[in-house]
């Protein structure tokens, strides 16, 4: 009787690791690109690091990220508007792109249009720059980055916000035990000030 109890266990705990073994591997990327979407020398880093290497120099370099998980694409943060290539900047402490997206994008063999889902981790312009290349994709945002530009906007003139051309845009929460997702009526409005 014990070696029957032990044989279904067994069975059991076999069953149980093949689950999660499929269950892991769906949850998995099957490829994961890092993009360099631009770059900047800021001359003081103290703003970042209150009272500390004032006058000193820092690098930012701004990353964006290409995921692709079966069939489908996701791209996270679109970095710097690709504009800033075209018409560089002569300000030595300005932002400046190196490449386009779209041509990085090209490099791994890809168009925006194969991009399913677009993440952005927030609405700061050096995220944000390229979310019009992505019209088709669902737009993946945290509900506060969705209100905070919104709410920013209506304060402002009209040729001071922008609206990607995303079709659907999945909002949610991140302080809700279940996040809450809704598809708003409104276009998501973005200050190119900040």
């Amino acid at each position: 009787m014990k070696l029957v109890k032990l044989s279904y266990i067994t069975v059991a705990l076999l069953a149980l690791l093949l689950v999660t073994q499929a269950a892991y591997a769906e949850a998995t990327a099957d490829r994961l690109y890092v993009i360099e979407c631009g770059e900047r020398t800021a001359p003081d880093v103290s703003p970042w690091t209150p009272g500390v290497n004032v006058g000193q120099p820092i690098d930012f370099v701004d990353t964006c990220y290409v995921l692709k998980h079966g069939n489908d694409w996701m791209v996270w943060d679109t970095g710097l508007p690709d504009a800033i290539y075209s018409k560089p900047s002569t300000d030595a402490s300005a932002w400046r792109r190196t490449n386009t997206l779209e041509g990085e994008l090209a490099k791994i063999g890809i168009k925006p249009a194969d991009v399913k889902y677009l993440a952005v981790s927030h609405t700061h312009p050096d995220h944000i720059g390229n979310v019009e290349l992505f019209p088709q994709a669902m737009l993946l945002v945290q509900q506060a980055e969705y209100d905070w530009p919104t709410r920013t906007a209506h304060h402002a003139s009209s040729n001071h916000t922008r609206s990607p051309s995303c079709k659907v845009i999945m909002m949610f929460s991140v302080t809700a035990a279940s996040p809450s997702y809704r598809r708003p009526a409104t276009p998501l409005a973005i200050n190119p000030y900040w």
